[in-house]
């Protein structure tokens, strides 16, 4: 049994009273890792267990389930943010709404990346679009060493970025991440996006997630009480934080019942866009290969 937990979990105002000690997990120690970015963890995580315990996007952790990995969900949101506004295009764009983009070309950092599929599912609710008529570029690979693209994405060259491909006209539109959905020259592609949004949640109820937590399944059966444990700490570091500027990101609520919407639906849009192999439940996320035996 360890004494101490390896902890990779991004730099957040809900986990600072735990990454800087005053809030602690009795029983055991905790190194942390703070990476930055935040998703600069999840593919040491995915592929090699580099840590006991850490933050991983929902798709991410989706596709690790799918290939095998000794990993466990943990209802324990530390990021969601609104998805749509992160669909751009060039100001001078005469994109305008979902059906636009079919036959259009889209750049989007890693076909497997969380918030693209959020959108990409999203608008084929709404708007019906086929995400199979558009045309996906990628800059990254997926996290996972092992998962090929679908045959609908192209892989850029070395040395190409999202936002300069954009401005190039190599691309038509781009999921970007959140602090660069205001880059001068750009805007989003639907005309409202976040009214579009919201009305997308009051009818589905569905509150889109992105990052949670996830732990190496051994050492939930070595300790079977550290999960619990710590969702508890997450709990008290969050509620050390108080309340904070809306930012556009935030925690939002913990608990499987509190997301059982969300990862219900991230499930299927992941399978019916080729990521995960099988339609997973949500009870299965919370699972390890022992529940089974």
């Amino acid at each position: 049994m360890p004494e101490t937990l390896r902890m990779a979990v991004g730099s957040y105002p809900h986990t600072e009273a735990l990454q800087d000690g005053r809030v602690r997990l009795a029983g055991l120690s905790i190194e942390h890792v703070v990476p930055e970015p935040a998703h600069r963890a999840f593919r040491p995580m995915a592929n090699a267990l580099a840590y006991d315990v850490a933050e991983m996007a929902i798709v991410t952790y989706l596709l690790a389930k799918d290939l095998g990995r000794p990993l466990v969900l943990l209802p324990i949101v530390l990021m969601r943010q609104p998805e749509l506004p992160l669909l751009v295009c060039p100001v001078d764009s005469d994109l305008h709404t979902a059906q636009d983009l079919a036959g259009r070309t889209v750049g989007v950092r890693a076909y497997t990346q969380t918030t693209a599929t959020w959108v990409r599912g999203i608008l084929q609710d709404t708007a019906g679009l086929d995400p199979d008529t558009v045309r996906w570029r990628t800059f990254d690979p997926a996290h996972l060493d092992e998962f090929t693209d679908p045959a609908t994405v192209t892989r850029m060259p070395a040395g190409t970025d999202l936002l300069g491909s954009l401005r190039t006209g190599e691309l038509d539109a781009a999921i970007v991440a959140w602090d660069a959905r205001n880059a001068p020259g750009l805007r989003p592609v639907l005309d409202a996006p976040m009214a579009m949004e919201t009305q997308w949640i009051a009818r589905s109820g569905v509150t889109p997630v992105n990052h949670l937590v996830c732990v190496k399944a051994e050492l939930l059966r070595d300790i079977p009480s550290l999960g619990n444990r710590l969702v508890g700490i997450f709990a008290e570091a969050k509620s050390a934080a108080g309340s904070s500027p809306d930012s556009g990101q935030d925690a939002g609520p913990s608990g499987i019942d509190e997301i059982r919407p969300a990862l219900d639906t991230i499930a299927e849009y992941a399978h019916r866009q080729g990521i995960t192999r099988r339609r997973f439940t949500v009870d299965e996320l919370f699972e390890h290969q022992d529940d089974k035996e």
